[in-house]
């Protein structure tokens, strides 16, 4: 082999050591960029269950209220 070859050769794989690394920074954005769509789905359904709970509780209540009309 060449000098120039080896050259070439050493050029090509820090080339290749530079999209390496590229990706690996991608990567760690896109898995930091899924666990904050993770986390914002989680308070989104924390949210709806919420607003399920407090929906059950006013129609008990207002079957307790209507019950209490008509029983009393």
């Amino acid at each position: 082999m060449t000098e120039d070859e080896i050259t070439a050769l050493a050029d090509h794989i820090t080339h290749l050591e530079g999209e390496l690394a590229q990706a690996h920074r991608r990567i760690r954005d896109l898995e930091a960029e899924a666990a904050d769509c993770r986390h914002r789905e989680e308070l989104r359904e924390a949210a709806v269950q919420e607003r399920v709970a407090r929906i059950i509780e006013a129609q008990q209540r207002s079957r307790a209220a209507g019950a209490k009309i008509l029983g009393g």
